[in-house]
């Protein structure tokens, strides 16, 4: 297939393209996997009805192996594909979803995600395979409010503002490709993007990134990344429909779901029911093809099925050893991550923790003093010169910034005295947990790849599990764990946070008090050369009644208004009730296939839901203060927030803050009576 190997060939020139734009650039080698899960992925697109995009492909490697690599590829050659026709012939619209479950995540592969669209634009432009009237490739951030702003009106408020707190439009400041500034400056009838001004840059001039919904809503960027929040949104924002249908009436090709045994829980279940709806807008044409990545999964064909309701081809496939998986071979003379297990046995946990870390931290600081010659020994002992910290609790990590600052310090200068060597202090101190806006944590990860010597440079980092996914700083090479994660897979990927580039250093403290941390000291060494083995199964139950009586309302909305034109702007159930069916028809032989067990449950929700409907006949989707009428839906976190009983149905407007509240409210002194 011709155009299948130009838009191959086109897409490997992209990823080395982009590449060569790092600072650390090297010539870009495909790895085994990489180049065989991406030839088992690009026969999926060889028909638009292909059966393949009924298997769901999961790339299971260990972390820091190379998978965003593989499915930017992917990406890339689906970009090129559709740019050999023009934009009135065959407009590809929005072609490639990128679900992330945490911002930070979304917020780190998106700047690797932009300079690969960037990259591949610019051989676009540049390639006398494409259509010169194609439409040019471009990227979408889709996050929540606080991070980036909804309406072209609030980021110009935002942007007027000197000291923006959240929802700051300029989420990229630097020039993927020449490292020059960006600019952001509002244009009268364009959207809102950044401009290199670099006039012998590749890409000088106004780049296709944008991060204002409503912007993103009226061009329909090639690529959309976006939390699995946010994606919620398309049940009450009619725009979002022009994200699933072209100007020429094409679906989305393809849904990458990175970091997959996140989605479990009752996050993973209220997700699994919702993304029925989004199966159904996706898929109305054609099977949309979906493509899932994580390092630390157990039972994952369970998993797929139930969240996807597809069959799952797990690559690479478990070969008889461990060792060797055909494209993985473990180097046993290479020297790894060191794990080192320490117990706070005969100290209360705060006293031997402050121990540890000053401990910890004079001995790395005195080492990368002492090596003299600019080499590669040196760089590996800056590595170890900022000390990342793990805690379980942002009430552990509160408790800790104070010992940082006080009892650290008193250890650091007591432990110079008794080693007669220099005093080392920890001083400059970052934060990466959910309390941090937006823009404090893209500050905090960029001065983290500063190295020691450099104005700025951290000496130590605190963070909760947010860490654990997506912060991909090679300089980091020194972690300090305090007491025992809450599951092996968030254990897994901390400690890979370290020692990407260099051995990194892992010492977990365990507390002596905790029967868990405690079991797991005395048996560290098993533990540890066990890892993937003891990896927890995840659970979800998208069609529990629990669920279903949660989120039903919200699918069914949902599919109803973005597969009819009426629907989306109507709640005249009346007048697409054939839709009506169609969804519920759907969701019926979905239920039997996942959850046989709840299928007459969930008929007499739909039979419940329906009749509730026609009856009420509702002048509106959603009930506020501007609506005059009845309303269909009303918000959950109004219900709960209210002693009022309401007739309209919930609908929920986030996957993670899906149970009511409790509110306390004080009622005055009223005096007790002591008893006896």
């Amino acid at each position: 297939n011709e155009s299948f190997r130009n838009a191959f060939q086109l897409a490997n020139l992209a990823i080395a393209e982009q590449s060569s734009w790092k600072s650390e650039s090297n010539i870009f080698i495909w790895r085994p996997f990489q180049l065989a899960f991406i030839l088992l992925v690009l026969e999926s697109f060889r028909e638009e009805n292909s059966d393949s995009k009924k298997v769901a492909d999961l790339l299971w490697f260990p972390t820091g192996g190379g998978k965003t690599e593989a499915y930017l590829c992917i990406i890339s050659f689906l970009l090129f594909k559709s740019s050999f026709k023009s934009e009135e012939i065959d407009d590809p619209g929005t072609q490639v979803f990128i679900r992330y479950t945490l911002r930070l995540l979304t917020t780190q592969q998106f700047e690797r995600a932009t300079s690969l669209v960037l990259a591949s634009d610019y051989i676009r432009k540049e390639s006398k395979f494409c259509n010169k009237n194609s439409k040019p490739f471009s990227i979408g951030l889709w996050i929540g409010q606080y991070s980036s702003p909804n309406t072209r009106k609030k980021a110009m408020e935002l942007l007027e503002n000197e000291e923006i707190q959240t929802g700051d439009p300029r989420q990229i400041n630097e020039c993927p490709c020449c490292k020059s500034e960006l600019f952001w400056e509002f244009k009268p009838e364009a959207p809102f993007s950044p401009t290199c001004r670099n006039k012998s840059c590749k890409v000088s001039g106004d780049l296709p990134i944008y991060t204002v919904d409503e912007d993103i809503y009226n061009v329909r960027p090639s690529i959309i990344l976006g939390t699995t929040d946010k994606f919620i949104r398309i049940l009450k924002v009619p725009n979002t429909n022009r994200l699933f249908y072209s100007s020429t009436g094409r679906n989305p090709e393809l849904i990458l779901q990175d970091e997959l045994h996140l989605i479990s829980g009752p996050l993973g279940s209220i997700s699994g029911l919702f993304e029925a709806a989004i199966d159904m807008i996706c898929s109305q044409k054609n099977p949309i093809k979906i493509i899932g990545s994580t390092a630390t999964i157990k039972n994952a064909n369970v998993q797929v099925k139930t969240l996807f309701d597809r069959e799952l081809v797990q690559f690479p496939p478990q070969g008889i050893s461990f060792d060797d998986s055909c494209f993985a071979v473990e180097d046993k003379n290479e020297r790894g991550r060191l794990y080192i297990g320490v117990s706070t046995m005969g100290n209360s946990p705060q006293l031997a923790l402050a121990g540890i870390v000053a401990s910890v931290f004079h001995h790395a600081q005195i080492i990368y003093k002492e090596v003299e010659e600019e080499g590669e020994l040196k760089k590996q002992a800056e590595t170890y010169t900022t000390l990342v910290s793990y805690f379980n609790s942002l009430k552990e990590l509160g408790g800790a910034n104070v010992l940082y600052r006080d009892q650290v310090i008193e250890k650091l200068k007591s432990l110079a005295k008794d080693l007669n060597e220099e005093v080392n202090s920890i001083e400059n101190i970052c934060e990466l947990t959910s309390q941090r806006s937006q823009q404090q944590i893209n500050s905090f990860l960029e001065s983290l790849k500063l190295t020691r010597g450099e104005e700025g440079v951290y000496d130590a980092c605190l963070s909760t599990n947010m860490i654990s996914v997506g912060v991909d700083v090679s300089r980091l090479g020194l972690m300090l764990i305090n007491g025992q994660t809450k599951s092996k897979s968030e254990y897994i990927q901390a400690s890979s946070r370290v020692g990407r580039k260099y051995p990194g250093i892992v010492i977990s403290v365990f507390n002596a008090s905790k029967v868990r941390d405690k079991s797991c000291y005395e048996n560290f060494t098993d533990i540890h050369q066990n890892l993937y083995k003891d990896v927890e199964v995840t659970s979800l139950t998208p069609f529990s009644p629990e669920c279903i009586k949660k989120a039903l309302p919200s699918v069914l909305v949902t599919a109803c208004r973005h597969l009819s034109e009426i629907a989306l702007q109507s709640p005249d159930l009346s007048k697409f009730q054939e839709t009506f069916e169609y969804v519920s028809s759907f969701l019926l032989k979905r239920c039997k296939r996942i959850s046989p067990e709840h299928l007459s449950f969930l008929e007499n929700k739909i039979k419940d839901f329906e009749a509730d409907w026609l009856e009420r006949k509702p002048k509106h989707y959603f009930r506020n203060i501007k609506n005059q009428g009845k309303s269909l839906l009303i918000d959950a976190e109004i219900v709960a927030s209210s002693t009022k009983n309401f007739e309209e149905a919930t609908c929920i407007s986030n996957v993670r803050n899906v149970e009511a509240e409790a509110y306390i409210r004080e009622v005055g002194n009223q005096r007790m009576r002591r008893r006896g």
